[in-house]
């Protein structure tokens, strides 16, 4: 996500770009489906951030359809 967001100017706020430091949160508003499962990594670090379930990392989600999202 963070890749499509730059393509358009959106600038979202990332680090890593590895899934460590969970700054790249995103709440996902429709769509949750059209995105890949998370990884282990993906799931350890939102439960060390205490991230809600309609969040996602926008570095390691991958988008397969529409979705609408927001920052997190």
């Amino acid at each position: 996500m963070i890749e499509i967001s730059e393509l358009f100017g959106a600038n979202l706020i990332n680090g890593c770009r590895q899934g460590d430091c969970g700054k790249c949160r995103m709440k996902v508003l429709a769509g949750w489906d059209n995105l890949t499962k998370p990884s282990f990594v993906e799931e350890k670090t939102l439960k060390q951030i205490c991230a809600g379930e309609d969040i996602r990392l926008a570095c390691l989600a991958q988008v397969l359809a529409d979705i609408k999202i927001t920052a997190g």
